[in-house]
Parts: C-alpha cells; sequence; structure tokens
C-alpha cells in the first residue's frame, strides 16, 4: 500500500441532485431526478465520469476507482448506447463490488 498513490478527483463525484440533495432515499423516476431544481445537467455528469475513465485507462497499471452509486449508473449508460438522462433507473454495482470498465475507448 503506498499512500501517495491515492488521489481524489472531482470528475468521480455522485451526481449533483440539486433540490433532492439530503433527501431520503425513495424510489423516483430517472426523469424526475434529473428535472429536480438545480440538478446537474446529466450530460455534464456523463461527459466529465467518462473523461476521468478514458484518462485513466490508458495506464498500464490496475487503478482502482472508488465511486458512489450514480457514476457506476451513468458508466453503464455509456456501455448500454443509452440517453444518460436514465441512468437512474439501472441498478447500481452491489456495495464491495469489482467492475472491469474496459468498454469505454
Amino acid at each position: 500500500f503506498e499512500a501517495q498513490k491515492i488521489s481524489f478527483d472531482d470528475r468521480i463525484i455522485e451526481y449533483d441532485m440539486g433540490s433532492l440533495t439530503g433527501t431520503p432515499i425513495h424510489k423516483i423516476s430517472s426523469l424526475v431526478l434529473v428535472s429536480a431544481e438545480n440538478a446537474e445537467n446529466v450530460d455534464d455528469f456523463r461527459n466529465r465520469t467518462s473523461d476521468f475513465i478514458k484518462e485513466y485507462s490508458k495506464s498500464n497499471e490496475n487503478i482502482l476507482v472508488v465511486s458512489h452509486a450514480g457514476v457506476g449508473r451513468v458508466l453503464e449508460t455509456i456501455k448500454e448506447n443509452m440517453e444518460a438522462k436514465l441512468f437512474y433507473d439501472l441498478p447500481a454495482y452491489h456495495n464491495g463490488s469489482v467492475t472491469k470498465i474496459d468498454w469505454i475507448k
């Protein structure tokens, strides 16, 4: 373990849910979520997340990425060629799961 190799990158912070931030978890659709007042533009969310993965995919090292569920969901929209605005309707990766991301070039 080399602590100096740990870095933080704002491109994979969780989706900003605007007025829904901090509310109890409840089942809502993606379209309700992305239309919340002051919610982050979902295409910006997808682009920043994708940019992060593209940059780090050029490394010859294995890289551990830790993030919240929305990041994994929006990455799945890329994999499945879906509209970004539907990301929240996808299931989240399981906590502590390992997912190999090799479909983003």
